[in-house]
């Protein structure tokens, strides 16, 4: 019998190395189907129980490479078409070899199929039934993870939420039988940010952030957008005249900041400038603000953005700079107090700009107003003044355009949206399109590790060399 059993795995693994070969030629699918069907022409002793779970692994893992592998990409196999593939084999394989010492590890592989599919009612129930059926599973934990996930993507948060506190806190059986702390703990904790992130529940999703932020980029990431101190103000904020001086300050995690604001020249401003975004480094020292105030805001723990409505005592007509500080955070913006409104129109591939300035009270065109038109590419403004309708026309504007009207002590301004005369982008490849999309789901890690293992068993078994069945005498 020990005879036979040995002629029958060399003899099969002599002829599984056909797959191999069609590998080697670019047939993978080939591969897969000559190792399923020779795994049930030899009887089903352990050396082919292996290589037919092995085969399932292999299966899984080339599904994450569909896009690499010429054959698969001209036969339009999508990476779901091998993972259902994949779980078919593994659900065959748990029918047929329940006591295979493999069986745990292919039930968990299947659980993680169905989370790849998104099948995510099926896999909680998958997942349940896995664990009762191997209740000293080194598992367990993972299959907790998995219904976690998927109560997270079912938006059944509270679910999710019960789950990650026991993953974090509970011990589980490992390969010995020893009760130990989870592999998934931090994985856990991290996901229970993500959840309160997605609810809407900052203050928690930084709680959670913060214990894991030392082992996950995106904890760390996470935590730095809502504990990041902010403020800013509408680029610009037009006022008519005699409407009351409001703007709208936007801050996170502030809890007073001071405001200024000095009565500027904006043509001359801009001119030294051409980048609103830099005016806070003007050097201001010594030039008396028209207006400085302390703004009451929030607690220094708000982790959203919130806004408060300030009223200015800005009574003259003109440009206003705003300055707003608290600490290393501070912003800019212009505040025109003017009788000047302006509407533009813009065509995109020629770059032509038709600035129409009307009088913001009476709607009617201001003739005489001189205009300054730019584009974020253009090295030098194109000049002039309106005609008697309150038009001018700038042509070959390239990028996205700056306006500038003053008529007497009123200004306008106007920052377009447009990136006029720009090439369209190259083309992305479709691969990393469709990679941005799908976006990376956090996993269990250990799935991974089972796919490596189980394919470097079968790959070993490929490239072993037969030479006949060595028998002997024992004495």
């Amino acid at each position: 019998m020990q005879v036979f059993k040995a002629t029958a795995e060399s003899s099969f693994i002599k002829e599984a190395q056909v797959a191999q070969e069609l590998q080697k030629e670019g047939q993978l699918l080939g591969s897969f189907d000559h190792l399923y069907k020779l795994s049930f022409a030899y009887p089903d002793l352990p050396t082919m129980q292996g290589a037919f779970y092995s085969l399932t692994q292999l299966i899984y893992q080339k599904a994450g490479e569909v896009e690499k592998i010429p054959e698969l990409k001209e036969k339009k196999v999508r990476r779901e078409h091998l993972i259902a593939r994949a779980a078919g084999l593994l659900t065959q394989f748990l029918a047929l070899y329940p006591e295979n010492p493999s069986a745990d590890q292919a039930s968990f592989s299947l659980a993680n199929t169905g989370l790849d599919l998104r099948h995510y009612q099926e896999t909680i129930a998958l997942c349940k039934e896995l664990a009762e059926r191997y209740p000293q599973s080194s598992y367990l934990d993972g299959y907790e993870y998995i219904q976690a996930y998927c109560n997270f993507a079912l938006r059944e948060y509270r679910k999710a939420l019960d789950l990650c506190e026991r993953i974090a806190t509970t011990k589980y059986p490992d390969e010995k039988g020893r009760l130990v702390a989870s592999d998934n703990q931090d994985l856990a904790i991290y996901m229970a940010g993500q959840v309160y992130h997605a609810m809407g529940q900052p203050e928690q999703a930084v709680e959670a952030y913060e214990k894991v932020e030392k082992k996950f980029a995106d904890a760390r990431e996470a935590v730095a957008y809502f504990t990041r101190k902010s403020l800013s103000l509408p680029e610009v904020t037009s006022l008519l005249p005699g409407e009351k001086a409001k703007v709208k300050l936007t801050y996170r995690n502030v809890e007073v900041a001071k405001l200024r604001a000095y009565k500027v020249d904006l043509m001359k401003l801009y001119l030294s400038r051409r980048d609103l975004s830099t005016i806070t480094d003007i050097n201001l020292a010594g030039i008396a603000p028209d207006y400085e105030g302390e703004i009451e805001l929030g607690k220094g723990k708000d982790y959203v953005d919130k806004e408060k409505t300030v009223e200015l005592p800005l009574k003259e007509p003109g440009a206003y700079l705003l300055v707003a500080r608290a600490g290393e955070a501070d912003c800019s913006a212009l505040a025109l107090r003017t009788g000047l409104k302006i509407e533009v129109q813009e065509q995109l591939a020629s770059g032509r700009v038709r600035v129409n300035v009307m009088d913001a009270d009476k709607q009617m065109g201001v003739a005489d107003a001189h205009v300054k038109v730019i584009g974020a590419d253009d090295p030098q403004f194109t000049i002039g003044d309106t005609d008697l309708r309150g038009i001018f026309v700038a042509d070959n504007i390239r990028g996205r355009s700056t306006i500038l009207v003053q008529r007497g002590a009123d200004f306008a301004f106007f920052r377009g949206s447009l990136e006029l005369q720009k090439p369209p982008p190259p083309k992305r490849p479709l691969g990393a399109v469709l990679a941005e999309r799908a976006g990376v789901r956090k996993g269990v890690d250990m799935l991974s590790y089972v796919q490596m293992t189980n394919v470097r068993q079968l790959n070993t078994m490929l490239e072993q060399k037969q030479e006949g069945v060595q028998t002997g005498w024992a004495y």
